[in-house]
This record gives C-alpha cells, sequence and structure tokens, in this order.
C-alpha cells in the first residue's frame, strides 16, 4: 500500500521560493512562473533520494520506493534553495551576483537535505502506518564502516 504518491509531489511552491527572494518570479520568465525549475529540483534531489534508500528500494514490493515516504514536507527547504541556486545560476554571466547567489543557494542545499532526508518517515513494511521504528530511518550520506561489508 503506498503512502504518497512522489510523481504528483510538490516540493515547494512558487510562494515558498518568494519567501526568500521576493522577485524570484521576475528572475525566471515572462509568466512569472518557476515550474520548469521547481521540476529540474525536484529531479536532482530524487536522484539523491533514490541514493539515500537503495537497500529499502531492494527490500520493498512497492514499484517505486519513493511512493513509501509518508510527508515530504520535510524537502521543502532543500527544494527551495536548489531551486533558487538553479534560477541564479542561469542568471549568471559568471563572477557576478548571480554567481554568488548561486554559490550561497547551493551551500545552503548542501547543509539541508541531509538533515532532510534524516526527518523523512518510510513505510517500510507497506502497511501504510508508520510506526516509531520507521520514523527518521534514512541516513544520508555514505557510510564507513571497520570489518565486513554491510
Amino acid at each position: 500500500m503506498a503512502t504518497g504518491d512522489w510523481l504528483a509531489a510538490v516540493l515547494c511552491t512558487d510562494s515558498d521560493l518568494r519567501t526568500f527572494e521576493i522577485k524570484v518570479l521576475g528572475w525566471v520568465s515572462a509568466e512569472g512562473s518557476a515550474t520548469h525549475w521547481r521540476q529540474s529540483a525536484k529531479d536532482q534531489i530524487e536522484a539523491e533520494l533514490r541514493q539515500s534508500f537503495k537497500k529499502i528500494e531492494l527490500a520493498t514490493e512497492e514499484a517505486d520506493v519513493l511512493d513509501l515516504i509518508a510527508d515530504i514536507t520535510p524537502l521543502k527547504y532543500a527544494a527551495c534553495y536548489l531551486t533558487l541556486h538553479l534560477i541564479c545560476n542561469n542568471c549568471s554571466i559568471g563572477g557576478d551576483h548571480w554567481e554568488r547567489k548561486s554559490e550561497m543557494y547551493w551551500s545552503k542545499y548542501r547543509e539541508a537535505l541531509p538533515g532532510a532526508i534524516g526527518m523523512l518517515s518510510i513505510d517500510i513494511d507497506e502497511s501504510g502506518a508508520i510506526t516509531d521504528s520507521e520514523k527518521y530511518y534514512i541516513s544520508h550520506g555514505v557510510r564507513m564502516t571497520r570489518g565486513s561489508t554491510l
């Protein structure tokens, strides 16, 4: 039983972006929507999540392991930072104000993502309910161990 629908999920909205940069919609296009950039950010976050969830994906019968995420809200700030990074990077001509903004938002994204992934709850047993053992189950990044393999 799937908990969510990753394809339909919206990690952040134009309104969320405006809480960080009030004029952001003027930076992106004449129609004033950052939809393309928000989707690009979601795609990049999806790739990182798939890497973090690799062990779970092998153990689940769910068609898409990302559908087992109970609540995507912890990813909102990371998605905003990555979207703003992409927008600023697109505006940059190199060595300018936009490049500095792009680097700042990239740094904020890299800081926010591990914590956000750590706060996700995944319905590992596919019961439709999140138990205490399924809360905050995921760790992000490479794990180094001594001795035998994981």
